[in-house]
């Protein structure tokens, strides 16, 4: 899972991710459209509302992902 490996990278991210899984465990059965969403890109805009003065490396990192991510999923600026 992506947001496996991104957490690896952002470590900060992870209870984030966990507080989701353990609330939701039917996240995992989810599209993954919808998987992207609540595991990825809301604990990463959690993380940063939490922490604004995030170290830079780290906050770069989660800058471009937030950013990004939606797109993975996007056609012609438009979801599927």
């Amino acid at each position: 899972m992506i947001t496996y490996q991104i957490a690896e990278v952002i470590p900060e991210l992870r209870p984030y991710v966990a507080r989701i899984v353990e609330a939701e465990p039917s996240i995992l059965d989810r599209s993954i459209e919808e998987q992207t969403h609540r595991l990825l890109l809301e604990p990463l805009r959690q993380l940063r509302a939490d922490y604004p003065g995030f170290s830079r490396p780290s906050g770069s990192k989660i800058e471009l992902l937030t950013r990004s991510a939606p797109r993975l999923f996007t056609h012609g600026g438009e979801t599927p």
